[in-house]
């Protein structure tokens, strides 16, 4: 009976051809026509007409005239029926679970707003009830509680309080992230409110009004 390779002496023949095969080589090339090249780093790379053309702002430029022609005038139209304003950007919105005439905004001028939607002479007008100040940074986060009996925000920074909508008393002030608020959330059968960190954290808060 033949006698089997051991798997050792593979790898042993395989290696040594390896190492003959790459001396064949390196001896091949050090005899060969070989032509050097020098690389200069210093020396700067010539410009394309392409990239003197782009300086310029001769090269993919479209004139605002070509841009918003005749035909698409009517995307510019405002079709909303009422406003509401903050003095810098709304970042969040959020409507009453029962009373869909009340909702609430966040805005980046670190406050939030209580708004009424009221009709009049077929008209949509969005009137201020209340604003909610308190916060020291952007207001990026807010909702009403499963029965509308409370409404939250949260802000950048990282403070969450807890209001009564129908006259915008502060009820609780909940701290304890280190960072900024980046969403929070209301369980549907109570009060308990959770809120996302970007300390990398969740953090859970039991809310009720102080008797």
């Amino acid at each position: 009976m033949a006698e089997r390779e051991h798997p050792d002496d593979l790898n042993m023949v395989d290696s040594t051809e390896w190492a003959a095969d790459n001396d064949e080589l390196d001896r091949e090339f050090a005899q060969d026509d070989c032509v050097e090249v020098n690389f200069d780093d210093d020396e700067a790379p010539e410009e394309s007409d392409t990239e003197d053309q782009m300086l310029n702002g001769e090269c993919g430029a479209i004139g605002e005239d070509d841009l918003y022609d005749g035909n698409c005038a009517g995307a510019m139209e405002d079709d909303a029926r009422c406003h509401v304003k903050h003095s810098d950007s709304v970042l969040s919105v959020g409507f009453h679970p029962e009373d869909q005439r009340c909702l609430v905004t966040g805005g980046q001028d670190d406050v939030a707003v209580l708004w009424n939607l009221n009709e009049e002479n077929g008209a949509l007008h969005c009137v201020e009830r209340c604003r909610l100040s308190g916060h020291t940074d952007s207001v990026t986060q807010v909702a009403f509680s499963a029965d509308g009996k409370y409404v939250a925000t949260g802000g950048y920074d990282g403070i969450v309080k807890i209001w009564l909508p129908e006259t915008g008393e502060l009820v609780h002030t909940l701290d304890g992230p280190s960072k900024e608020i980046e969403w929070i959330l209301w369980h549907p059968k109570g009060h308990a409110i959770l809120a996302g960190s970007a300390d990398a954290m969740a953090w859970m808060w039991w809310a009720l009004a102080a008797n």
